[in-house]
């Protein structure tokens, strides 16, 4: 499969293509989806994988007021439009999503580690993530400097990651990237 081909494959939502989608899971659920993925995002740009990565922040950020759902978006897009606009998606209270400092951080994912840091513990706060497997992750990958992490380190987060993902029945697009990055041997 061309990287091109690869690239359109997992920046159209696969999830949460509509409505109906997303009506199935609850706002603790998205939460923890977002959580997660935003999390795998990172791990993905601390590898050879940095720039598929990128792409995929740089896609998420096509339909950047987050006040609809699109097909052609990302599912991580289209997740953050749901919580934001969860009283119109799912009859529920809209979450307080920090759209602007996740705009900042998709612009440029490894550009501040403090910043990256503080907008994880502010979404674990609004989010209410509870997960305490979330947590661990938060402290793994966001909490420790990039580069003390080694391959295997980061082979065995994003195996979790993987099962995390999987064990919750969440088909996301990102998935596929991080199929990739677990099928590679070399750093």
């Amino acid at each position: 499969m061309s990287q091109e081909i690869l690239f359109s494959f997992i920046t159209e939502s696969k999830a949460f293509r509509n409505e109906d989608m997303v009506e199935r899971y609850s706002i603790k659920e998205l939460g923890e989806i977002l959580f997660t993925m935003l999390i795998t995002l990172h791990l993905l740009s601390l590898t050879r994988f940095s720039r598929e990565a990128d792409d995929y922040a740089h896609e998420t950020m096509k339909y950047p007021l987050y006040e609809r759902i699109y097909l052609s978006n990302t599912d991580l897009g289209n997740v953050i439009s749901t919580l934001k606009n969860a009283s119109d998606y799912l009859k529920q209270r809209d979450v307080d999503i920090p759209v602007l400092d996740l705009k900042r951080y998709l612009r440029g994912i490894r550009n501040d580690q403090s910043f990256t840091r503080s907008l994880f513990y502010k979404l674990q706060t609004r989010l209410k993530i509870q997960d305490a497997y979330l947590f661990a992750f938060r402290r793994d990958i966001i909490d420790t400097e990039p580069d003390e992490l080694s391959w295997e380190q980061k082979k065995t987060l994003g195996h979790r990651l993987y099962q995390q993902l999987r064990r919750l029945d969440y088909k996301v697009d990102l998935l596929v990237l991080l199929q990739k990055f677990m099928d590679c041997n070399k750093e």
